[in-house]
């Protein structure tokens, strides 16, 4: 044999002699670089899934096993099968395998929940943008009125009805605003990378933050516009408190026959306009419930700073209300005066009635009275009035255990007309749900509260 020969057939015993200590050192040659390249798409695929790129780490993976199926087909015979090198990348293999497995497991059952979640944040978004286009309308219609009032062409009974409209939709979307807030904010907190949802959950995962990023917003676009139709209304309003004060003031060097029209001017922009405008406050800042004031704080701040300008342009009201009376030479209390407005209220007020009678309605209705009176054990009820069709809801919340808790529902609302212990009548707002169960069925309808209440006289119930 010639020294050539024998160095190349020393060095394929180096490599592959199996049992020699020589066997145990790194694996050199052709071999080497075939198994240097599954042991670098390894490490790739390791540094992928600590950077929870799932994707790329199963891709990666898929690399790693193809070359270390060549690797084995190609140089079988060539390096001994219990070499610590070949032993430590076949358990690599394995163990990388099973991780992926357990993250591609644990990432499907969070893309199944994430579906869910992502369609309820998106319906929650889409509702939103409805009641606000609703409201825009609106709001639209409210300031064309308080023009049209301006210029002589609109009546404060027209404002008014302008403004409760305003209060219903401002309502609705203070209902929808606060959950739909909480639940886009502990999505968010919970998945703050874009890139990172998209790698691991698709499309999905892009949608769920761009709607997340929508509902967080509509907070900040809502209050700037409330605001400045506020300090639009309170500017007006003050205005007109500013003339009535002048005109009052100067009262005295005009002729005592310009009295009555002064006082009626007095009393037609400052006591009826302005006083009028004063309450847009509470209309677009309302009272609200104690959860929702934790998740909208900025809006309970507005409300406050509102009233707080209000109360001394309440008092310059109040005090142009004295002077127009003692102009009028009328000594009339202010509470006197109150409550006569009260009582005008109180006899126009009448029981709403339903559009919604008959069939499955009537089996609605039996149900909510049974409810009712459960839960308002302490009063006479003598009739309701259904007030609105089936309103389905898809709703998510976080709650305190650290579960995402989803579901849809069914909404729907109710007037119910009772008698109290002392003789007098109020009917009220109730509201009352179903919940989807697992088969595709409604649950029993709950009881979810009562709102507001409202006197009526007793020779008005039936009119």
């Amino acid at each position: 044999m010639s020294r050539p020969l024998c160095v190349a057939a020393a060095i394929l015993f180096v490599v592959w002699a199996p049992g020699s200590s020589i066997a145990q050192d790194k694996l050199k040659g052709i071999v080497g670089r075939h198994l240097e390249k599954v042991e670098g798409y390894l490490e790739k695929s390791e540094q992928a899934l600590a950077a929870n790129n799932l994707r790329d780490a199963k891709m990666l993976l898929g690399e790693a096993e193809t070359h270390w199926k060549t690797f084995s087909e190609w140089n079988a015979g060539k390096y001994d099968p219990n070499h610590q090198q070949v032993v430590a990348a076949a358990r690599h293999i394995e163990e990388l395998r099973a991780k992926v497995k357990g993250e591609s497991d644990t990432t499907a059952a969070q893309g199944a929940s994430l579906k869910v979640i992502v369609k309820i944040i998106s319906e929650s978004k889409d509702r939103l943008e409805k009641v606000n286009d609703e409201s825009r309308r609106l709001l639209r219609e409210y300031s064309s009125t308080k023009s049209d009032f301006d210029m002589g062409r609109a009546d404060l009974k027209k404002l008014r009805e302008k403004m409760e409209g305003l209060r219903t939709i401002i309502g609705r979307f203070n209902d929808l605003l606060p959950p739909a807030r909480a639940a886009a904010a502990e999505f968010r907190k919970q998945f703050p990378n874009k890139q990172e949802l998209s790698q691991r959950f698709g499309r999905d995962g892009y949608l769920a933050f761009d709607a997340a990023e929508r509902v967080a917003s509509f907070p900040d676009i809502w209050l700037t516009e409330l605001k400045s139709l506020v300090d639009d209304a309170l500017k007006t309003a003050t205005e007109n408190i500013s003339q009535a004060e002048s005109k009052l003031a100067g009262a005295g060097e005009q002729h005592e026959a310009l009295h009555q029209s002064i006082a009626e001017s007095a009393e037609k922009w400052a006591l009826g306009f302005a006083d009028l405008l004063l309450e847009f406050a509470n209309i677009a800042f309302p009272e609200l419930s104690d959860e929702a004031k934790k998740v909208v704080p900025e809006f309970v701040k507005a409300r406050e700073e509102y009233l707080a300008r209000i109360g001394p342009l309440r008092k310059r009201i109040d005090a142009i209300d004295v002077g127009i009376r003692k102009l009028r030479k009328q000594v009339v209390a202010a509470d006197a005066r109150r409550a006569a407005a009260a009582r005008r209220r109180l006899e126009a007020t009448r029981f709403p009635k339903s559009e919604y009678t008959g069939g499955e309605w009537d089996a609605v209705a039996r149900a909510m009275r049974k409810l009712w009176t459960d839960a308002n054990a302490d009063k006479q009820l003598l009739r309701l009035s259904i007030s609105s069709p089936w309103d389905e809801r898809n709703e998510a919340r976080w709650r305190r255990d650290h579960v995402w808790v989803s579901g849809t529902y069914r909404y729907i609302d109710a007037f119910f007309l009772a008698k109290l212990g002392n003789g007098e009548h109020y009917y009220y707002l109730s509201t009352f749900r179903k919940k989807r169960q697992s088969d595709g069925s409604w649950s029993e309808l709950k009881h979810r509260g009562t709102g507001w209440g409202q006197r009526i006289l007793t020779e008005n119930i039936d009119k």
